[in-house]
């Protein structure tokens, strides 16, 4: 047995905050940088024995930090984003029956996996599904990318952050491909948010907004 981070747990490090988020239920905790000494390497490295480090007692009686049965080392996904759909020259998709119809499917997926579920179940899901996704076509996907985003104002809800990447990546789902959704974080005030993107190229906001986050969790 290591003590260390459970599963559905990850952490990322904002200038020295700690943040962590508790997937499984849908939580997010911040450790300021004066406590956080010595907690990151504690949380991220799986230990033999308890660390004696300050603030390990409350993480453990909120399920943060616990006993793990495998050796783990929980490192934050990097920035990857150089630029985004709106500089993409030519992403446009026809509305044809079929995409309204995939649309519609999208957004009440969307809709049904936020009412219903908790992140940990949407990431496994979206780990699976990018799994058996593997059409490759940037010019169609960045197209339908582009219809998805046109068609969020006749679906309600879609203009929030958790909303817009469930539904983007399920319309994508359903046509082979696959896509990386990015939670990320910041610090004074806190705010967390997510985005969708393929390779280098956010498909549902502007790089500018994006990079003021620090990634927690890519899927």
């Amino acid at each position: 047995m290591f003590y260390g981070m459970p599963p559905g747990v990850y952490l990322a490090d904002v200038d020295g905050d700690l943040v962590l988020l508790d997937a499984r239920r849908n939580a997010y905790f911040c450790l300021p940088r004066m406590h956080a000494a010595g907690l990151k390497t504690a949380l991220t490295n799986s230990n033999r024995f308890r660390p004696d480090v300050a603030m390990l007692d409350e993480l453990e009686a909120t399920g943060l930090f616990s006993m793990i049965e495998a050796p783990s080392r929980a490192t934050a996904p990097a920035m990857t984003a150089e630029t985004d759909l709106f500089q993409v020259r030519g992403a446009k998709a026809r509305l044809t029956p079929a995409r309204l119809l995939r649309l519609v499917a999208a957004a009440g997926t969307a809709y049904r996996d936020i009412w219903l579920a908790k992140p940990q179940r949407w990431f496994r899901k979206i780990a699976g599904r990018n799994a058996r996704s593997a059409r490759d076509d940037l010019t169609t996907l960045y197209a339908l990318a582009r219809l998805a985003w046109d068609a969020q104002p006749f679906f309600p809800g879609t203009a929030r952050c958790l909303t817009s990447s469930l539904f983007l990546l399920h319309f994508l789902h359903a046509q082979g491909f696959a896509a990386r959704w990015v939670f990320g974080v910041k610090t004074y005030p806190f705010e967390a948010h997510c985005w969708v993107e393929h390779g280098d190229v956010v498909l549902n906001d502007s790089l500018e907004h994006v990079r003021s986050f620090t990634p927690i969790v890519a899927i």
